[in-house]
């Protein structure tokens, strides 16, 4: 018997909100990065995290009036809204070859080339609808301030086994997302 919630209903969430500690991290990116190596989405989504507290009880109580069918009554979701701060939208890509991600806005299509292991953030707010063909990966979301996270370090992560690689492997990645102190986000 398994315990715990359901990790693929949470690895293919369209709606990630961090809360808690996890969203008291310095840097909105550094939340971002613990968000996706503890959840290894597997879908697109949109990453927001609590701006005050508050955001877990507004939540439980719009996942509570849904289940009965009853809405939303009180106006929970555009609290919900005020609440959390948009951050991205991720794209996560396992693939062992480069990839083409086109990314659709209101102002046209671009087409973003992806190569395996890599983690890239790409301007962008507002809504964007995200297409790949191989691997297969579709979906639409709101890009926030650290606009869109492509993921293609595939899972489980490869982490060089010596500490000369490993680090500045990582540190590529806090880099990619302007994570490490000092930076904007």
């Amino acid at each position: 018997m398994a315990l715990g919630a359901p990790t693929g209903a949470l690895r293919d969430a369209p709606r990630i909100v961090l809360t808690g500690r996890l969203a008291d991290l310095p840097r909105a990116a550094q939340s971002l990065l613990v968000a996706l190596d503890a959840l290894e989405p597997r879908a697109v989504a949109t990453v927001s995290r609590e701006r005050a507290d508050g955001l877990v009880a507004l939540g439980a109580l719009a996942a509570r009036t849904r289940s009965r069918g009853i809405g939303d009554p009180l106006g929970i979701a555009p609290q919900l809204e005020r609440r959390a701060e948009r951050l991205a939208v991720i794209a996560p890509l396992a693939t062992r070859r480069t990839a083409t991600l086109e990314v659709r806005r209101s102002g046209g299509k671009v087409s973003e080339r992806v190569e395996p292991g890599t983690l890239t953030a790409l301007p962008a707010s507002g809504p964007v609808e995200l297409v790949c063909v191989s691997p297969d990966l579709r979906g639409r979301g709101e890009a926030g301030r650290l606009g869109i996270v492509v993921d293609a370090r595939g899972r489980p992560l490869a982490l060089p086994p010596r500490d000369a690689e490993r680090v500045p492997t990582v540190a590529r990645w806090f880099a990619a997302l302007d994570a490490l102190p000092g930076g904007g986000a």
